[in-house]
């Protein structure tokens, strides 16, 4: 195995404006919810979350953000503590079947605005149609979304799926911790 790469200052910077989008998230969500969309508090709000944007998406492509159960994750890990910390965006987008969610170079506010309405019209009342068709026939194509399967969110209670999540997760670390002691 090789040796731990150390992270870089821009590793830790970009981390650090992931994890603010996600809060950003939040706040959006509960502003749209509140405020009519022209109001300050949902301009500030957008204004801000893509300005934390933008700088990472002149490096990449796109942004990944991913929802499963009651963890999410960005770009393939975050940690059950900053999970906690965004439980209202995960039970959001589990409310509004969004399973993966990936925001392209190019996105403008007039885009995250309309996602962010039809997702929390969404999340109230779910639609006969895929979330990822309704913010496409609201002209938004900068912001793609992977529904989740009806089976994955009816299949178990929440309960054993919690208990099913967290077991996965504690067997890899163990797994992870024995495989580093043998090395």
């Amino acid at each position: 195995m090789p040796p731990k790469r150390r992270k870089s200052r821009a590793d830790n910077e970009r981390w650090g404006q992931m994890i603010s989008a996600l809060r950003l998230m939040n706040f959006a969500f509960n502003n749209i919810k509140i405020y009519p969309p022209t109001h300050s508090e949902v301009v500030g709000v957008i204004k801000k979350l893509h300005e934390t944007l933008a700088p990472i998406l002149e490096e990449q492509e796109d942004i990944g953000f991913g929802f499963m159960d009651e963890m999410l994750y960005i770009e393939g890990a975050v940690s059950i503590e900053e999970t906690a910390n965004n439980q209202m965006l995960v039970d959001r987008f589990n409310r509004c079947r969004v399973k993966y969610l990936t925001m392209m170079r190019g996105i403008s506010t007039n885009d995250l605005l309309t996602f962010f309405q039809v997702l929390n019209d969404e999340a109230v009342k779910p639609s006969t149609e895929d979330p990822s068709d309704l913010i496409e026939k609201a002209g938004v194509k900068t912001i793609h979304i992977v529904k989740a399967e009806v089976d994955d969110l009816a299949g178990k209670s929440k309960l054993r799926r919690k208990k099913t999540l967290l077991d996965w997760y504690l067997k890899a670390n163990d797994t992870l911790k024995t495989a580093q002691e043998q090395l």
